[in-house]
């Protein structure tokens, strides 16, 4: 379902800080310390008294590492990872050359097309359409996870053109971009491994010690449960068994 748009009134301001805030929450509810800063995404603004929407801007993500208690640091409209130790110092800065993928007329008739269907406010239509920018390319991933041994994942975008009339009808645009079923792996010294081919459904992978494991619909649209072995990543200490988010 697309979400119900609400934008602040006229001549709210946008916030005074750009960036997003990292910290650590005690169990009782009490703030402690500030792991980092990540620049606040952009998918939503205001420019003076009028109101912005940028589908696929870039987001900002961050996971936590397994091997320290630092964790990594991007927004997708870059590929640039910042992986942080746990003082909050950058250890390295991780980038991959490569080009994004452009969002093409074909994927702007999709998205508008999707957009008329799927707004559950068709009065405030023209609200949103007002507000819309669309992008000239796709982010660089859609999300990144931390995985065993220190590697890090990153899933690759798949273009709107590229889907299905049954895949665009079950999903919708505007949050994350689509998703494909690669990913690309670094080892834990940012290594760039290669990609990686889990074929599972959109809710992404969970990953647990040497392995990844997600829910794979079959053509009756009945889930399973699929668990993949990880092989092949540096040697190390055994790592304790955690559960990445799935988005």
């Amino acid at each position: 379902m697309w979400p119900n748009l609400q934008f602040p009134r006229s001549g709210a301001t946008a916030p005074v800080s750009n960036l997003d805030l990292v910290v650590v929450r005690h169990p009782h509810g009490a703030v402690g310390d500030t792991l980092g800063r990540i620049p606040t995404s952009q998918t939503f603004r205001f420019v003076g008294d009028d109101p912005e929407w940028r589908p696929y801007a870039g987001s900002t993500e961050f996971d936590l590492r397994w091997d320290t208690e630092g964790l990594v640091m991007g927004r997708s409209d870059a590929y640039r990872l910042l992986w942080k130790g746990p003082d909050g110092e950058v250890e390295r800065i991780v980038t991959l050359r490569r080009d994004p993928i452009p969002f093409t007329d074909a994927d702007r008739a999709i998205f508008m097309e999707r957009l008329e269907a799927q707004t559950r406010r068709p009065d405030r239509l023209e609200q949103i359409k007002n507000a819309l920018i669309l992008p000239d390319h796709y982010p660089y991933y859609r999300r990144f996870v931390c995985g065993p041994r220190g590697s890090l994942w990153l899933q690759r975008v798949r273009p709107l053109r590229d889907m299905s009339e049954e895949e665009l009808e079950t999903s919708y645009v505007g949050g994350l971009a689509p998703g494909l079923p690669e990913w690309d792996v670094f080892d834990g010294e940012g290594r760039y491994l290669g990609v990686v081919e889990i074929p599972v459904g959109k809710g992404g992978i969970d990953l647990m010690d040497d392995r990844a494991i997600g829910i794979f619909e079959d053509e009756l649209d009945v889930q399973h449960v699929i668990v993949f072995e990880i092989d092949g990543l540096p040697p190390d200490e055994p790592t304790t068994a955690r559960r990445a988010p799935s988005r």
